[in-house]
């Protein structure tokens, strides 16, 4: 039997239930989820991990054998209804057969002994599917945000809570129940464990968002300059995202469209997927002068891991623009690990207030003036110019910030090692 900590035998099998693959991690919840399993696969003899998927976004190479692609009725149901996307796949346990049988052959081949929930949509349907199948199985909820809340923001941005406020408020629902019948629950920042006893979840843990170091490449960081050479910049700040909501309106809300204020040696870099959102908006919102934007804007789009080190490393300050959703900013952790500059509001902050001081220039009112004057004075000057040097934080790699999980499953558990 394989051990942990010398002779200590670990617990027995969990299955970790997701709405997306993590074969190849790219976005935060799949490098945090990416990070869990290393320590879930510490505690446990056996982890299985299955996630329902959207087929129409992920290719072959990007998920698993124990993965769930949507079949071809549940895909069109998201097509036709986008915004309700992480709902669909959450019924799926009980709304579609094919998800249905697979996940109920799963459960019935590996006979687990707890079953995480990696955020609450799949327990949507889960709970009903647990019930027909006269199933009670520990549940451990790992909470990536409050998702009900989030969720609620991001749909009154776009005005469209009221016609979706059956489902908002079954999210509600259902993520408090999880967190009230979960053995414990797992947090990523103080304030969303405070909501979270407050709803009645017991045993909650606060293991905060981490960074992987990235590889570093002479030849990225050439790539990197030949490009600002190109472009005929001298220095950039660099913003780093996925086409999520709030990275986008943070985005609009903090930065603007007329980027008229940057000094003209400077633009911004950004990676990711933010520009294939960000770009639609900026269109309908400001479709005249809007266009200009692109003109102090490069977008990398998606980039290796290495050219992400190279554009961290040459870039003279990260953005962080966060005035929505709850959780913590994984991007935060990544910026303090490369030991980098950061412009960043409140809300970025949370889970890092204590090494704001350290080298984080944030905001206590996260207003666009103050923001654009800050990201304006980290590009006119360098750091040496500054008079201090800015350190990597090694406690902010994911083995540091997840380092209490495996004994907390022993202590939820109810067991002991041997």
């Amino acid at each position: 039997m394989a051990t942990q900590e010398g002779s200590s035998k670990k617990l027995g099998t969990v299955l970790v239930l997701s709405t997306y693959p993590i074969h190849r991690p790219r976005h935060g919840g799949q490098l945090r989820s990416a990070a869990l399993m290393v320590e879930y696969e510490k505690a446990f003899r056996k982890v299985v991990r299955t996630a329902v998927f959207n087929s129409s976004v992920y290719t072959a190479k990007e998920y698993g054998r124990t993965d769930i692609p949507s079949p071809a009725d549940l895909t069109q149901e998201i097509v036709k209804t986008p915004e309700l996307e992480a709902w669909i796949l959450g019924e799926s346990p009980i709304s579609s057969v094919q998800v249905r049988e697979r996940v109920t052959q799963l459960i019935q081949t590996i006979k687990p002994d707890f079953i995480v929930f990696e955020q609450p949509f799949l327990y949507l349907g889960m709970k009903q599917l647990l019930s027909d199948l006269q199933l009670e199985i520990p549940l451990i909820y790992s909470s990536h945000n409050i998702e009900s809340v989030m969720m609620r923001e991001i749909f009154e941005s776009q005005q469209l809570h009221t016609r979706f406020e059956k489902e908002l408020n079954q999210l509600e629902t259902e993520e408090q129940d999880l967190a009230v019948c979960a053995i414990g629950t797992i947090s990523v920042s103080e304030e969303d464990a405070l909501m979270l006893s407050k709803w009645g979840a017991e045993n909650v843990l606060v293991q905060g968002n981490g960074a992987s170091e990235l590889k570093s490449s002479r030849l990225k960081r050439l790539r990197v300059r030949r490009v600002m050479k190109k472009l005929g910049v001298s220095n950039y700040a660099l913003y780093v995202g996925s086409s999520h909501r709030p990275n986008i309106e943070g985005f609009i809300e903090l930065l603007g469209t007329r980027l008229g204020y940057l000094p003209s040696d400077s633009m911004i870099f950004l990676a990711g997927d933010i520009a294939r959102g960000l770009q639609p908006e900026v269109d309908k919102i400001d479709p005249v002068w809007g266009k200009l934007m692109w003109a102090r804007v490069f977008n990398w789009d998606r980039v290796s891991e290495k050219t992400l080190s190279a554009l961290i490393e040459e870039a003279s300050c990260i953005l962080l623009p966060m005035t929505s959703g709850g959780g913590s900013n994984l991007k935060t952790a990544e910026a303090l690990l490369a030991g980098k500059r950061v412009i960043a509001t409140p809300i970025a902050l949370r889970g890092f207030t204590k090494y704001a001081t350290h080298q984080l220039m944030s905001q206590e009112n996260a207003n666009s003036e103050g923001y654009r004057a800050d990201l304006v004075d980290a590009l006119k000057r360098t750091t040496e110019q500054q008079g201090f040097v800015l350190k990597p934080l090694i406690e902010v790699k994911w083995a540091s910030q997840l380092s209490e999980l495996p004994q907390w499953f022993v202590h939820i558990s109810g067991k002991s090692y041997e």
